[in-house]
C-alpha cells in the first residue's frame, strides 16, 4: 500500500520505506503526513508499506527510496562499507525479543541449543547474534529456520522459538491464553537502538537542507503521535484500513512508549558512545573486522555545543558516577552472596549424587534421595538463573548512564581549550567511567566463564591494532602513569577470543598500574618464543610477598597491602581462568620493594 500526497508543484517528492505493514509502529511517520508537517517543511513524502520482499536498507541503496527506517542491522551494513547515515534513533531500547511456549521450558539463550528457532536472518536479526556471543553459544547449535512471519508455528509446535516484538506478538499468545516466556537482549547485554531513521551519504551531500527538513518534520509527527495516540490509532484503522484491533493497537502504542521513552529523553537522541558499543559488539560476535567506517555515520543536525551548559552537565554526570560506585559496591555484595548461595546448592546435589550412588541397592531409600536430588537440582538452576539475571541486570542498569556519562566527557573534551583548567575534571571523569566499565565488564565475563556451554570465539588478531585500542584503554585508568607497549617485530596474527583476550591484557595493566608508584612505568612486551606467543606485564611497584604469591590468582583473594587499594578481587582470577580455557600457561615473578613480572604464554 503507499499513502502519499501532492501539496504543490514546488513539493519536493520523497520516499520513505517502512520495515513492516502499517501499524502503530510508524506512528510519527503517518502524524508528519496527516497534520502537514511534511507539508510545511515543502515535502512531497510517499510512505512505502514493508513486505518480506522489501527490507529498507537495499531499497535505499538501490534508489528506490531516499529515507528508511531500520534496526541495528543499519549500523552492521555501515561498517560493512553500505554509505548510509543515521538521522534519528527513534526507539531508545529495541523490541526484538525471542519468545517461547512456556511449556518447551526455554528460560534463557543456553535451552536454545537444539532447539528450532525462526529468525530473519543473521544481519536482519543482529540483536539475537550479538546475545549468543555474548552467551559464548556456537549458533550452530541451533537449529535456525527462516521465519514465516506467522505467530501459529510457534502455538502449533512447528519452532520452539520466534523472533517477534514486545509490541505485537504477546498480545497475540495473551488473547488465546498461551503462557509463553521471553528472551529479552538486553538481559543479556544487548541494548541497541531501534527503528533508526536513515538516509544516505548521497542524499546528505546532495540535499542537505531536505534532509534537515525530513529529519525535523518526522520527529514533529512522532511528538504528536506520544502525545494523541488515541488520533492515530483512529487513524489506522479508518484510513490505513490495519487489521489490528483497537485493543491490540493499544497494546502497541503502550508497548512502544516504553521502548522511544519520549518523557526522558529527547526523540531521536543519538549518543556517540551507544553507536561504538553497537559496534564493538558486533566485532566481538566477527560480523565485522573492524569500526573504521563508524566515523560520520550518526547524524548531527545542530554541531554547535553550549560549553558552558555542558560543563555543567558534566558535573551532574560526575556526582551520578559517584553515586553509581557506591551502589556498585552493594550489588558486588549481593553478588557474592548468591554465589556462596549457589555453592552450597551445588555441594548439596554433589552428595546427594554420591548417597544415591552408594545407596542403589536400597530401593526405597533411593526413591527418596531421588527426590531429594531432583530438589537440589532445581534448586541449584534457579540460584544460577538469579546470579545470571543479577549480572545482566547490573550490565544493563549502569552501562546506560554510564555511556551518557562517557559521552558528554569526551565531546566537551574536545569542546575545551587545552589551557582549560576544567580538563582535569573531565580526565578524572573518564577515568571513573572507564574504571566502572572495566568492573562490569568483569562481572560479565565471571558469568560467561561459568557457562555450562562456554565455547571460545576465537579469530585471527593483528596483535599491533589490537594492542593500540588497550593501550588507550589502560591509560585511562590513571593519568599518573606511563603504559609503554613493545611488540617484537613480525609477530603473526594470535589465534584467540578477542574479548577475552581484552580482559586478561586490561585486568594485568589495571594490577601493575594500582600497585606502581605514581609516574612509573608499566611495560607489556609480547614476543614470540618456541611456538608459543609470550606477553609480560612489567611493573616497578611494591610486589607481591613470597607467602601470598601462591594465592593471587584465587577469586576474591586481596593481600594485606591491598586493603588501602581499590578493587573487587576478580580481576586476577579471571585472567587464570582466561589461560587456562586457551590452553596456555600463567606464572608470576615478584621481589618485595622491586616490581612484579606477570607472564601469560599462549601455545600456537
Amino acid at each position: 500500500m503507499l499513502i502519499g500526497l501532492s501539496f504543490s508543484i514546488a513539493a519536493e517528492p520523497v520516499h520513505l520505506q517502512l520495515r513492516w505493514r502499517h501499524q502503530f509502529q510508524f506512528a510519527g511517520y503517518y502524524a508528519a503526513l496527516e497534520k502537514g508537517y511534511y507539508k510545511d517543511a515543502g515535502l512531497d513524502v510517499v510512505i512505502h508499506e514493508g513486505t518480506p520482499g522489501n527490507k529498507p536498507v537495499q531499497e535505499v541503496l538501490q534508489g528506490n527510496a531516499q529515507y528508511g527506517e531500520a534496526n541495528s542491522e543499519l549500523l552492521l551494513e555501515r561498517l560493512r562499507g553500505a554509505p548510509l547515515v543515521a538521522l534519528a534513533a527513534i526507539y531508545q531500547h529495541s523490541p526484538s525479543i525471542l519468545i517461547a511456549r512456556k511449556d518447551a521450558e526455554i528460560s534463557s539463550p543456553d535451552d536454545l541449543v537444539g532447539k528450532k528457532i525462526m529468525l530473519m536472518d543473521q544481519t536482519v536479526d543482529a540483536d539475537f547474534a550479538a546475545m549468543f556471543n555474548n552467551e559464548s553459544i556456537d549458533i550452530s547449535r541451533i537449529h535456525i529456520i527462516p521465519s514465516s512471519y506467522e505467530i501459529d508455528d510457534l502455538i502449533t509446535g512447528k519452532v520452539d522459538a520466534f523472533n517477534s516484538y514486545l509490541s505485537n506478538e504477546p498480545y497475540l499468545l495473551k488473547q488465546q491464553g498461551i503462557e509463553f516466556t521471553v528472551l529479552n537482549p538486553r538481559n543479556y547485554g544487548v541494548d541497541f537502538y531501534s527503528d533508526i531513521l536513515f538516509t544516505t551519504e548521497d542524499e546528505l551531500k546532495q540535499h542537505p537542507e531536505r534532509v534537515k527538513a525530513f529529519r525535523q518534520a518526522s520527529l514533529e509527527g512522532w511528538y504528536y503521535a506520544m502525545n494523541h495516540p488515541q488520533e492515530i490509532i483512529d487513524l489506522l484503522l479508518n484510513k490505513y484500513n490495519v487489521k489490528k484491533s483497537r485493543e491490540h493497537l493499544n497494546f502497541e502504542a503502550d508497548a512502544i512508549r516504553s521502548l522511544i521513552m519520549p518523557d526522558v529523553i529527547d526523540l531521536g537522541h543519538m549518543n556517540p558512545w551507544r553507536w561504538r558499543h553497537m559496534a564493538e559488539t558486533f566485532i566481538n560476535a566477527g560480523m565485522v573486522e573492524n569500526d573504521k567506517f563508524l566515523q560520520n555515520f550518526s547524524y548531527d543536525p545542530d554541531p554547535k555545543a553550549d560549553n558552558e551548559k555542558l560543563l555543567k552537565y558534566i558535573k551532574i554526570a560526575a556526582l551520578i558516577a559517584l553515586i553509581s560506585t557506591s551502589v556498585v559496591i552493594g550489588l558486588l555484595a549481593a553478588y557474592r552472596s548468591l554465589e556462596r548461595k549457589n555453592k552450597i546448592i551445588n555441594g548439596r546435589e554433589k552428595y546427594l549424587r554420591k548417597l544415591s550412588a552408594e545407596l542403589m541397592s536400597k530401593h526405597n531409600d533411593n526413591l527418596i534421595i531421588q527426590k531429594e536430588l531432583r530438589l537440589a537440582k532445581e534448586s541449584s538452576d534457579k540460584a544460577l538463573a538469579e546470579q545470571r539475571h543479577f549480572v545482566a541486570m547490573v550490565s544493563h542498569e549502569f552501562r546506560s548512564p554510564l555511556a551518557v556519562i562517557d559521552s558528554a566527557s569526551q565531546l566537551l573534551a574536545i569542546k575545551l581549550p587545552v589551557e582549560s583548567e576544567a580538563l582535569h575534571i573531565v580526565g578524572r571523569i573518564q577515568r571513573g567511567v572507564s574504571r566502572l566499565v572495566n568492573f562490569i565488564d568483569n562481572c560479565l565475563t565471571e558469568d560467561r566463564l561459568n557457562s555450562e556451554s562456554l565455547s571460545l570465539h576465537r579469530r585471527a588478531i593483528d596483535l599491533r591494532e589490537f594492542t593500540a585500542l588497550l593501550k588507550e584503554n589502560a591509560q585511562l585508568i590513571s593519568e599518573d602513569y606511563q603504559v609503554v607497549v613493545e611488540l617484537s617485530p613480525g609477530l603473526p596474527p594470535l589465534n584467540a577470543d578477542p574479548q577475552l583476550l581484552n580482559i586478561l591484557l586490561l585486568n594485568l595493566l589495571s594490577n601493575a598500574i594500582k600497585y606502581s608508584p605514581p609516574g612509573s612505568e608499566v611495560r607489556l612486551h609480547i614476543k614470540h618464543v618456541d611456538q608459543a606467543y609470550v606477553f609480560e606485564v612489567i611493573d616497578k611497584g611494591s610486589g607481591i610477598p613470597a607467602d601470598e604469591l601462591p594465592f593471587i590468582f584465587q577469586k576474591y583473594y586481596r593481600g594485606h597491602a591491598s586493603s588501602s587499594i581499590p578493587g573487587a578481587g576478580l580481576g586476577l582470577s579471571l585472567v587464570a581462568r582466561i589461560v587456562e580455557l586457551h590452553r596456555g600457561h600463567l606464572d608470576a615473578e615478584s621481589h618485595e620493594s622491586k616490581g612484579t613480572r606477570m607472564i601469560v604464554k599462549f601455545p600456537l
